[in-house]
């Protein structure tokens, strides 16, 4: 993994145990100065190919990120990610 891809993977960990959602890639972008969503987009795809993380849904609208060896618990209504 490189470094770029490490600060993307861990952002993406770190926004979804906060807001409980994937960020967009426009966040991740802005997130991780990263210049263009392209980019973005490519490294994520790289994630996703390399095994770190998978893709939920079929289109933009539906599309949640979830990197793997997490698994979400729920207490009443607090709900966090968790690693295995």
């Amino acid at each position: 993994m490189t470094k770029l891809q490490l600060k993307v993977y861990q952002f993406i960990i770190n926004y979804i145990n906060k807001e409980m959602i994937s960020p967009t890639y426009l966040e991740i972008s802005e997130a991780c100065n990263i210049n263009a969503v392209s980019n973005t987009y490519y490294v994520v795809s790289e994630l996703i190919r390399k095994g770190y993380i998978v893709k939920l849904g079929r289109n933009q609208e539906s599309r949640q990120l979830v990197p793997l060896g997490i698994q979400r618990f729920t207490n009443n209504d607090n709900a966090k990610l968790m690693y295995h």
